[in-house]
């Protein structure tokens, strides 16, 4: 199949894959945008890097690539998300999988999944 023939979308089902094109979302670093769309956005230093990223009311997932790892742990520890990849690390499905903010609350799989459904007691004697 050739990619870059545009005369074989299927029914709006596939998009061809493009580089540089200005998408219909006033901020991708800000807007929770559900599809396969990387945005890169320039920041002088780690501390306005993260003040980039956490400038969203979502928080689902996030990335932070660096040659230094110790670094980017350190970014990523800082990004209000709830999963950060380092250097395009792959999907962990035994992670504990939900967002911060208005990307959902709780978590779902492993231990952290299934404390939604306990309830705690305390009892006072």
């Amino acid at each position: 199949m050739d990619l870059a023939r545009t005369d074989i979308y299927l029914d709006g089902a596939w998009v061809a894959p493009s580089c540089g094109q200005t998408i219909a979302v006033h901020n991708p670093a800000t807007e929770e945008v559900l599809a396969s769309v990387p945005a890169g956005t320039a920041a002088d230093d780690e501390k306005a890097a993260v003040a980039v990223a956490n400038d969203s009311r979502y928080g689902l997932a996030g990335a932070v690539w660096s040659a230094d790892e110790q670094r980017a742990v350190r970014v990523a520890r800082r990004i209000r998300t709830g999963a950060v990849d380092i250097n395009g690390a792959p999907f962990n499905p035994l992670a504990p999988f939900g967002g911060y903010k208005q990307s959902g609350l709780g978590r779902e799989l492993g231990r952290y999944g299934l404390d939604e459904f306990l309830q705690t007691k305390a009892i006072q004697r």
